[in-house]
């Protein structure tokens, strides 16, 4: 399936999931203090490319899915599935931040 500008929906998602990375590394690189702090602490890098990497392959799988299933889905429905990922967003942005 073709996206605008003549791309393959597949590497439309593979550079928005690797953007995301590139984004989430640089964030923690800069939170340990730069690149050089990155090599004194292998503990806290293992902590944190485990949850990342799944996380990667989860949006993968789910993205590869949303790009081969087609549906035709009414007003209602979509508004419904609409409502329903907010509800769930909301849910899981409060329980996070309960941890925190």
């Amino acid at each position: 399936m073709r996206c605008g500008w003549g791309v393959a929906g597949g590497w439309v998602l593979v550079a928005a999931v690797a953007a995301v990375v590139a984004w989430d590394l640089g964030h923690f690189i800069h939170r340990l203090g730069g690149p050089q702090a990155l090599g004194n602490e292998p503990a806290l890098w293992e902590a944190h490319w485990r949850p990342l990497a799944a996380v990667v392959l989860l949006s993968l799988a789910l993205g590869g899915v949303a790009l081969t299933l087609q549906t035709d889905l009414s007003f209602w429905s979509a508004l419904g599935l609409s409502l329903l990922t907010l509800m769930f967003i909301n849910y899981i942005v409060s329980a996070l931040g309960r941890e925190g």
